[in-house]
């Protein structure tokens, strides 16, 4: 019975004490990909000047508590996550990631990538595309419908710190480009 009772005490005093939060935030590379903001709607033009507007439907950037065996741990990691509606279309976008995730998740035009953002470089440091210059742009490998293994079909999507994805080019040198 004093066994259970300063086992009792003991547990009360480890899980009574007040824990500092730790904030795992955003490096500048994920940064990079954190580009929209709540509200926001997007338009892209394709190689037949078909200008097509998408909608945002979903929005999150916050923080989330990590739960642990025995509770909340205290340790909160920025997420992030957009998606836009492209209607009657595949235009479709979606973004996510997470400060403690070293991936960052893209989907556009039925087209994705997973990659690991620390692989990543600037693919140009300065780019005109449909007479407008963009700096620090970065070119993913993106593929149909995110199947990576034995998947020929594949296209490159450029994306930038300001604007996020501003093309998306075909092999067979058709675009989809994003117009203010």
């Amino acid at each position: 019975m004093k066994q259970l009772l300063i086992l009792s005490i003991v547990g009360l005093i480890f899980f009574s004490c007040k824990k500092d939060k730790t904030y795992h935030s955003f490096n500048e590379k994920q940064l990079a990909f954190v580009n929209y903001s709540n509200g926001q709607n997007l338009k892209f033009i394709d190689t037949s000047s078909v200008v097509q507007a998408i909608q945002q439907f979903q929005f999150h950037r916050d923080f989330r508590e990590q739960v642990g065996l025995f509770g909340k741990m205290g340790i909160l990691s920025e997420e992030y996550e957009v998606t836009y509606s492209p209607g009657n279309s595949d235009l479709g976008l979606h973004i996510s990631l997470g400060a403690q995730l070293p991936f960052v998740d893209v989907t556009f035009a039925s087209y994705q990538t997973f990659q690991r953002i620390d692989s990543l470089n600037y693919s140009f440091p300065s780019v005109t595309i449909n007479g407008k210059n963009y700096s620090d742009v970065y070119t993913l490998k993106v593929y149909k419908n995110g199947q990576q293994i034995n998947n020929n079909d594949t296209a490159t999507l450029f994306h930038n710190k300001q604007f996020g994805v501003i093309q998306l080019m075909y092999p067979n040198g058709k675009r989809i480009i994003r117009v203010d």
